[in-house]
């Protein structure tokens, strides 16, 4: 991650933290020299000249020190209100995929969710409901389907039925 205009933070901050989490690294330490050997331009400078002394602080002051914490200061950094805006703006906008089942775009619309720090299951929900294919959402209506889990399961199986 170099810390550019058009590059995503969030997308790198989740694919460092899988690779942490899948080569079983415990070691706080450790963790934070692979970030420091995968930032790179403005991104590197930044956090050289304010994570590591922060953490450095929060050591003195026999505060824990965690990757979590350097992560977080970064992404506060890196990812601006337009970003979370175009986030948003992409998420109401999402409509299921012709080839999609009704759970890959649900998980579809939970990852837009998160991306644009919506965390109220209603609007997940809803936004679920509003975007499935106008087909599905039509045999759902006939089948008086009115709860989340009836939407789903009526969804599937008209995907099903008609695949």
């Amino acid at each position: 991650f170099k810390g550019y205009e058009q590059e995503d933070f969030r997308v790198f901050k989740k694919n460092f933290v899988s690779y942490i989490l899948c080569s079983g690294i415990q070691s706080v330490t450790r963790r934070l020299e692979i970030l420091q050997g995968v930032l790179q331009g403005p991104a590197l400078t930044y956090y050289i000249t304010e994570v590591l002394p922060n953490l450095q602080e929060q050591q003195r002051e026999d505060e824990p020190v965690t990757i979590t914490t350097a992560l977080e200061m970064m992404e506060q950094y890196f990812v601006s209100e337009y970003d979370i805006q175009k986030y948003k703006e992409r998420f109401f906008a999402i409509k299921q995929r012709y080839n999609e089942s009704p759970k890959a775009f649900l998980g579809r619309v939970r990852d837009a969710a998160y991306e644009a720090n919506i965390r109220g299951e209603d609007r997940i929900q809803s936004q679920f409901k509003t975007g499935l294919l106008p087909a599905i959402q039509k045999h759902c209506t006939r089948m008086c389907a009115v709860t989340h889990e009836n939407i789903l399961r009526m969804a599937e199986g008209y995907w099903d039925a008609e695949r």
